[in-house]
């Protein structure tokens, strides 16, 4: 008997004290977030790129379809969007320092990178015997998408295990697409098609954030998060090559938005 409760009373401690000493200031926290990313998407990026045309009726601006009228720039903004990705996506990491044992500040960064080098086209020879076929060209494009925050949490702890917070972050994102034409064997084309093409987009953001963490084992943590008002403003931007750039801004206040699941380590 007397082993058994020896055996409880460790377990006890080891479930109560050595949680609680992980709530103190000067603590830092790193956390893997999961849920949809949050960097525009990659497969909606050609709205950046200028459309060129020799018939003059045809414009420069946002969308996909030649046209007078160009179209919403907030049919092509992700974030805050559950999107597509799985639960197991990881949409970014964040960093915590506790300045004491409720406030905490931290920041957070994700960025998406993606590139692929031109390729000119190899052209063939047609003969009666011996034809050696063309070598298809490939455009260059340069795309890359980041994301970064600050933010400030107030954390109450109803006991040793649960972490409740509430506070605020302000962001910035950036979206930029390049691409370069490579010789394509066809420069009498009814499409004029210059050098390159590029566009980017830019947004900040404002947020209320509240969550909640479990602690799995001292300085092992698993939570949700999510802001319960977020307002962001866009600027699109096409830069036809010597043109003027094309600009279109958009507003958007969102309610609950941004859910993700955060695993956290801290130390």
């Amino acid at each position: 008997m007397t082993k058994k409760l020896i055996i409880a009373a460790a377990l006890s401690a080891l479930c109560t004290g050595a949680f609680a000493q992980e709530y103190k200031s000067g603590n830092i926290q790193v956390q893997l977030l999961f849920g949809n990313g949050m960097v525009f998407d990659q497969a909606t990026d050609n709205y950046l790129l200028p459309k060129y045309s020799k018939d003059p009726s045809v414009g420069i601006g946002i969308g996909n379809n030649y046209g007078s009228q160009s179209q919403d720039p907030g049919v092509y903004l992700n974030f805050n969007d559950l999107g597509s990705n799985s639960w197991g996506n990881i949409a970014g990491i964040q960093f915590g320092y506790y300045l004491s044992d409720e406030m905490e500040i931290n920041a957070m960064f994700a960025m998406d990178i993606r590139s692929t080098p031109k390729k000119d086209l190899w052209e063939g020879v047609a003969g009666n015997t011996i034809s050696v076929q063309n070598m298809c060209y490939m455009e260059g494009r340069l795309s890359n998408n980041w994301i970064g925050s600050l933010g400030f949490n107030y954390h109450i702890s109803p006991n040793d295990r649960v972490d409740l917070y509430v506070g605020a972050q302000a962001g910035y994102q950036q979206g930029r697409i390049t691409t370069v034409s490579p010789y394509t064997g066809n420069p009498a084309a009814p499409v004029y098609r210059p050098d390159d093409k590029k566009g980017q987009i830019h947004c900040i953001t404002g947020a209320a954030v509240a969550g909640i963490s479990y602690y799995l084992a001292p300085g092992l943590s698993l939570g949700f998060e999510a802001a319960p008002v977020a307002y962001q403003y866009s600027i699109l931007e096409v830069i036809p090559t010597g043109l003027g750039v094309y600009q279109a801004d958009h507003h958007a206040v969102r309610f609950f938005a941004s859910p993700m699941l955060k695993l956290g380590i801290r130390f």
